[in-house]
């Protein structure tokens, strides 16, 4: 009978670039457009999507921002199939679709609510302004038990003297960005944000994004993905022709500079209303460029490598002698991400004692420093959501060694020292974490093995039992206890050997789990990364020795990305 171990993944956000990258298209003309307008694509679940098309049995009548005998519009859903066409075209259900135009929607992240834009009208009445104008407005609806959609209602910023349409959510469902000509627009329509407030049934007063974005021109079509990047379509922007899609990424209260996407998604035409699947790098958008098959046609596409928009922030610091607050030059720095990789390593400067980093924004780090004398310090850190910020300031103590009382009150300087090496080859192995436990398990001090002879060493100040646990890369965790007083003849020096295991040995527990060190995968990225191949090295070897196995692999997301994010991730 053949035995089953489960090979547990872990995916993490984490990933490294030096400039901002607008990913390489591939994009396809679907076969489900027709002769007339179809545009405006939304994700409705995994494999559904709603979309604009020409009412069916249609007479032709006049569009609300220009007369051009086009036909009505009409909301339609879809199904995405593997090759990224969309078949089994219907018109949606309910309340949604009037005799009117219906266009862009959004949903929330539960598919029970909707926003659409529709021509403003009151129980299939056409409402006008002074000028005898139709405003676009945006509408909310939710799902009925019957799968319906219905209880439409008007949002309460809409204004019967300008338009208000191309709703889109952002990842939580707390903000709303829409399009407006609004009085405070600084051009013909521009982007803005509401906050949505109590369950979803007010709303903040509407934001201006600014500058940055908006434009003197025309600004349309939002849509923020789920890693909180806002595409758009602009013909205000430097582009290529018409309106061209850029994406900018939007921080907790700045927002980066756009970025056309370039061709093939932008041409000299009208491109625009660009949606995309974070977790699958697939997405769809709009153009009426010419090869097409009618005025507007939808477009599927897949990038790689994604869109990346870089943020940095400097992270900068002085140590010092926590009494004394002199400066220590000469400290040996090394820093660590959130999973406990090591990223860098530096030492304080010779002249002021200062060092300074450069790393990504909105993540979380572990800093220690040695200096020989004193006490390893650990500091934990998260750089700041936003652009353009000055260095982050923080300040590191460290304590000096103490002299403690080890027998009958006569003080004592006690160290731990020792060296970490490789049992086989005994090398010496520079960079462990090497960290001092008390008797009861709690974390005293941590240290890194030195970087030019591998040793490491603690004082000890406050019992004479230890726990002594090291852990590298590529090595099994060793562990040790010691006790100061019963293993050494010198009360003030304890030396130890810390000879580590290769990770070759795979143990199979009752369970039949392989036990394995922890896989990592960069952020939206399937390769295998080179700490990664060290492990699966084993499992190839073992699964040689072992024939009879059959290996099952599952996979879980840390807790870096949002919500929705992370449940895509995990499908």
């Amino acid at each position: 009978m053949k035995k089953h171990i489960t090979l547990v993944l872990l995916f993490v956000s984490v990933i490294f670039y030096s400039q901002n990258t607008p990913g390489i298209y591939v994009i396809e003309n679907v076969k489900i457009n027709t002769k007339h307008s179809d545009f405006g694509t939304a994700f409705f679940g995994k494999n559904k999507i709603i979309f604009t098309a020409p009412k069916k049995g249609f007479k032709k009548a006049k569009t609300v921002w220009e007369f051009n005998d086009k036909p009505f519009l009409d909301l339609y859903t879809g199904e995405i199939n593997e090759k990224g066409e969309i078949v089994r075209k219907r018109k949606m259900p309910g309340e949604i679709n009037s005799k009117y135009n219906e266009g862009v929607v959004t949903f929330t992240k539960d598919l029970k609510t909707i926003y659409f834009s529709s021509n403003n009208h009151v129980k299939k009445k056409y409402i006008t302004d002074s000028t005898g104008t139709n405003n676009i407005q945006i509408f909310k609806a939710i799902i009925d038990e019957n799968g319906d959609w219905s209880n439409l209602i008007r949002l309460p910023f809409n204004g019967l003297n300008f338009s208000t349409g191309h709703p889109t959510l952002n990842a939580d469902d707390t903000k709303l960005y829409f399009i407006s000509d609004r009085p405070e627009s600084l051009g013909k329509t521009d982007i803005f944000v509401v906050d949505i407030l109590k369950n979803g049934i007010s709303y903040s007063k509407p934001r201006n994004l600014g500058t940055k974005i908006n434009t003197e021109k025309s600004e349309m079509f939002p849509f923020i993905s789920d890693d909180n990047i806002l595409y758009f379509s602009s013909d205000g922007h430097p582009g290529n022709g018409g309106l061209d899609v850029f994406a900018s990424k939007i921080f907790d209260n700045t927002v980066s500079d756009p970025i056309s996407l370039g061709t093939p998604v932008n041409g000299k035409k009208d491109d625009f209303a660009y949606i995309i699947n974070d977790v699958k790098h697939k997405g769809y958008f709009s153009s009426n460029r010419k090869g097409g098959k009618g005025d507007d046609d939808i477009y599927s596409f897949s990038v790689s490598p994604p869109i990346h928009i870089e943020c940095k922030q400097v992270i900068s610091g002085v140590v010092k002698d926590i009494n004394t607050q002199e400066i220590l030059p000469g400290v040996h720095i090394v820093l660590f991400d959130e999973q406990g990789i090591k990223l860098q390593s530096f030492i304080s400067k010779t002249d002021d004692a200062s060092f300074s980093f450069e790393q990504n924004c909105d993540s979380s780090y572990k800093i220690v420093g040695t200096l020989e004398g004193y006490l390893p310090e650990t500091i934990e850190i998260k750089s700041l959501n936003d652009l353009d910020l000055p260095p982050l300031k923080i300040s590191m103590s460290l304590r000096r060694d103490k002299v403690i009382v080890v027998d009958k009150n006569i003080e004592q300087n006690k160290v731990i020292s020792g060296v970490v090496r490789d049992q086989n080859t005994q090398k010496i192995l520079p960079g462990a974490i090497v960290a001092l436990f008390d008797k009861n398990g709690n974390e005293l001090q941590t240290t890194v093995s030195n970087k030019d002879d591998a040793s490491f060493s603690f004082d000890q100040p406050y019992d004479n039992s230890y726990k002594i646990e090291v852990s590298l890369k590529g090595y099994l965790k060793q562990e040790v206890e010691i006790n100061t007083l019963k293993d050494s003849e010198d009360l003030t020096l304890h030396e130890i050997s810390m000879n580590l295991h290769p990770d070759k040995v795979m143990a199979i527990h009752t369970k039949n789990t392989l036990n394995i060190n922890t896989i990592y995968f960069d952020f939206d990225k399937y390769n295998i990364r080179s700490d990664a191949e060290f492990e699966l090295d084993k499992i190839a070897e073992f699964m040689k020795q072992r024939p009879d196995i059959k290996i099952d692999i599952s996979s879980h997301a840390d807790s870096r990305g949002t919500n929705a994010y992370n449940l895509k991730l995990s499908d």
